[in-house]
């Protein structure tokens, strides 16, 4: 869960899916592999988190790592359940979150990053619910770009 604070400059992270802290929001609208955004939950995942409750259901943004933004990069998961993109691993993709509850899959073989599209997940939790469970994301529902400016 992400807090907006001091004059809408600043955004409080709380989750495990990237470092607890303070993030300043930057002026942006170009997002590069391996900027951490803040965007918009599609309706269909926020169903899916309130249901499962992993989130309350006041919580209308996520934050995120971006992992692929280029049509051209490789996604697959390996033999061992583990995301990799141009050969970097991004960990593993669990078939169960921590209740055994089943997660939804999606097929890499078929999903690619397309203009307009970002791919985006945590390499900080290997539990994140982000990418590997919900697809892409449009661009036009990132909010911000961000940097951490205090870690707690």
């Amino acid at each position: 869960m992400i807090l907006k604070i001091f004059s809408n400059n600043y955004i409080i992270n709380i989750t495990k899916s990237l470092p607890r802290g303070v993030y300043r929001i930057l002026p942006s609208e170009e997002f590069k592999k391996d900027d951490i955004v803040v965007f918009e939950i599609p309706e269909e995942t926020k169903k899916y988190l309130f249901d499962r409750k992993y989130v309350p259901s006041i919580v209308t943004s996520m934050m995120k790592k971006v992992a692929s933004e280029k049509i051209d990069d490789v996604i697959e998961i390996n033999n061992n359940n583990e995301l990799i993109i141009n050969s970097k691993n991004w960990g593993k993709v669990y078939k169960y979150d921590s209740y055994g509850r089943k997660l939804p899959e999606i097929d890499v073989k078929k999903m690619k990053v397309q203009k307009g599209e970002i791919f985006l997940l945590s390499d900080y939790s290997d539990r994140s619910f982000d990418g590997r469970y919900f697809g892409v994301v449009p661009i036009s529902s990132i909010k911000y770009k961000v940097e951490l400016f205090f870690r707690f």
